[in-house]
């Protein structure tokens, strides 16, 4: 919703994945950096909540894919909490 993100990653960063809106939307830096860009912690009913007020602050266009996007699936919210627990329980070289 507020639309920050990396737009340049530093030459030491190996991207993991993103898409044609946030290209930069997963990333690390060695074995001490995890960037994701996402909010893994936001549920279903917490973006509708935030897409109800969100008409005044974005084309209705923009809205629309988002509510629809919402409704189409389920976020893989445990999927990105393993990655984030895996990725703090490494031990650094």
């Amino acid at each position: 919703m507020h639309q920050d993100q990396v737009l340049q990653l530093p030459p030491e960063a190996e991207r993991l994945g993103g898409n044609s809106f946030c290209h930069n939307a997963l990333y690390t830096i060695g074995d001490q950096v995890l960037g994701i860009q996402g909010h893994p912690e936001f549920t279903p009913a917490m973006m509708r909540s935030y897409l109800a007020d969100a008409d005044s602050a974005f084309s209705p266009s923009f809205v629309a894919e988002a509510r629809q996007s919402v409704s189409d699936g389920q976020p893989d919210n445990l999927t990105v909490g393993r990655w984030i627990v895996n990725f703090l329980s490494v031990k650094p070289n």
